[in-house]
């Protein structure tokens, strides 16, 4: 079971990567687009995780690096959104 969720949130990264660039050339224009963006990628991880936990909560220290993963994703994705929206970044 716990490979086919490492399999899953592998998936799931990358169809977020490729989201990302592609939101990220046509519709994010300022700060406030990227803020929004962001939240909607974390509320779509948080159902899916409500999905794979729904048996069970999860225990305290995996909460809080969930917490500070995210804020590390929102640092870079809040960056590197705005580095595409000014063009290539490679």
């Amino acid at each position: 079971m716990q490979f086919l969720i490492i399999l899953a949130l592998v998936a799931l990264g990358t169809l977020k990567t490729t989201l990302q660039g592609r939101i990220s050339k046509k519709y994010i224009r300022n700060s406030q687009d990227t803020l929004i963006y962001n939240a909607e990628v974390f509320a779509a991880i948080a159902v899916v995780m409500a999905v794979i936990f729904k048996v069970s909560v999860p225990d305290k220290t995996l909460v809080c690096f969930a917490l500070a993963g995210a804020c590390t994703t929102l640092i870079f994705q809040s960056t590197y959104s705005v580095a595409l929206s000014t063009g290539p970044v490679s």
